[in-house]
């Protein structure tokens, strides 16, 4: 998930730079954004720490954008 997050970077920039949005602000966006994934992680890494239910934090956060695009083409069909 990290690779990605790293890639949509560029991407991100220019569909809100497209959108109206000034670079400055999506700069400021984007690094708030990176800053509350570094102040998480720790949290995070204690959470799943105590739990003794490890597989299921890797499971679900992996399945689930598979069902939001399941459920969206069903809406939408492609």
């Amino acid at each position: 998930m990290a690779d990605m997050q790293a890639g949509i970077g560029p991407f991100l920039g220019v569909f809100l730079l497209a959108h109206g949005w000034q670079s400055g602000l999506i700069g400021s966006v984007m690094t708030i954004g990176r800053v509350a994934g570094m102040v998480m992680t720790g949290p995070a890494g204690a959470l799943i720490d105590a739990t003794p239910h490890k597989r299921s934090y890797v499971v679900i956060p992996g399945v689930w954008p598979r069902r939001d695009r399941d459920w969206c083409c069903k809406l939408n069909p492609c």
